[in-house]
């Protein structure tokens, strides 16, 4: 396998750590929101010093906004991995699928299909040789 399928394949798996990396940065300046000076008894919510609570909701906007597009990035190379593998035997791209996208090892792949460790190893090798990361034209 090349270093270009290589990361072709496996671009959804660091894409999904990013997404939980960003997920725990909006859950922690979720707690960290600052609750001083913070009237509930009006119909307009009061702070002092600069209104923080409103660039906090600004800043967690657009932290969730960088998820919602993280998501949507981690989708498009599900998709592109999906129709790579679409020239592959089934079970070949079984093993393809389960290992880059759903992120199984590959003894439990072995464990599902049901095969040996040897046969899933072959499976794998022979997919990866026949699939091609498709051309990026932004390159």
């Amino acid at each position: 396998m090349t270093g270009e399928v290589y990361r072709f394949l496996t671009a959804p798996r660091e894409t999904r750590k990013a997404i939980r990396a960003q997920e725990a940065r909006i859950r922690g300046y979720e707690a960290a929101l600052p609750p001083k000076g913070v009237r509930y008894d009006t119909d307009r919510v009061q702070t002092g010093h600069g209104d923080q609570v409103a660039s906090y909701a600004e800043r967690l906007s657009k932290m969730r906004d960088r998820l919602d597009e993280l998501q949507r990035l981690m989708m498009d190379q599900i998709d592109a991995i999906d129709r790579a593998a679409a020239v592959l035997d089934p079970d070949e791209r079984t093993v393809i699928t389960l290992h880059y996208i759903c992120g199984d090892r590959y003894d439990e792949i072995a464990d599902k299909m049901p095969a040996s460790m040897s046969t899933v190893f072959r499976l794998h090798r022979k997919g990866t040789q026949k699939i091609r990361a498709p051309k990026n034209d932004s390159e």
